[in-house]
């Protein structure tokens, strides 16, 4: 009996020690997808003379802003790491699924202007807004601009949008870089949900499987 929980416990180390790499794997490869996201919006605003109004928040005080669990790997084993999780888990389960995202910092009276506690490990939809395009229903290639810059910028805009569809301009394809997530692992890269909800459920998931490898929740 003693040699058959000996290898019981062995084969649990074996296996639990394989998904850490395999997580650590999957939090590496969207950092990368981050990064090359953030080249190539960086060459299509360099392009188009393209910018964010400067402490612009609009897209942040959304309520409905969606990401797939993922996504939110990064963050939530940076957050493990630090200690910080649980306060942060707590936050956004207070807030709730339809709330907005916990890590939007608007400045006093003023909504739509503010700052991202978490700006670096951000998900893709905060990359996209503003600086990508999607696939129309005749398959046709359309930049996406976001209501802050069409009525700053609209002659500009109706410019890049016209460049976009001739391919004279290229725009990251939201499409695209989703279906890096949704590679990783189809059970949680390709539902989307509330923001607050999918870092709640990435909390989960990592933490569990840090603790499975021998690490303890908050570190």
């Amino acid at each position: 009996m003693s040699s058959v929980k000996s290898i019981l416990s062995r084969l649990v180390d074996i296996l639990s020690g394989r998904y850490h790499s395999m997580l650590d794997g999957k939090i590496r490869k969207i950092q990368a997808a981050y990064c090359a996201l953030d080249r190539d919006i960086e060459i299509f605003k360099k392009k188009t003379k393209l910018s964010c109004i400067e402490g612009c928040g609009h897209c942040c005080a959304c309520s409905t802003v969606e990401a797939s669990e993922a996504e939110m790997f990064p963050l939530a084993d940076a957050l493990i790491r630090q200690g910080d999780a649980e306060a942060w888990y707590a936050k956004a389960q207070a807030a709730g699924s339809s709330g907005r995202c916990v890590f939007y910092e608007p400045q006093p009276g003023k909504e739509h202007y503010g700052r991202c506690a978490c700006y670096a490990m951000r998900p893709f939809i905060c990359r996209f807004f503003g600086f990508s395009a999607s696939v129309d229903k005749r398959g046709v290639m359309r930049f996406v601009a976001c209501k802050a810059l069409k009525e700053r910028d609209t002659d500009e805009i109706e410019k890049i949008q016209d460049d976009v569809v001739l391919g004279a301009v290229h725009a990251p394809s939201m499409s695209e870089y989703l279906m890096t997530a949704a590679s990783l692992d189809p059970s949680i890269g390709v539902d989307m949900m509330p923001i607050n909800q999918a870092f709640r459920k990435a909390v989960e998931h990592v933490s569990l499987h840090r603790r499975c490898s021998h690490s303890r929740f908050g570190r």
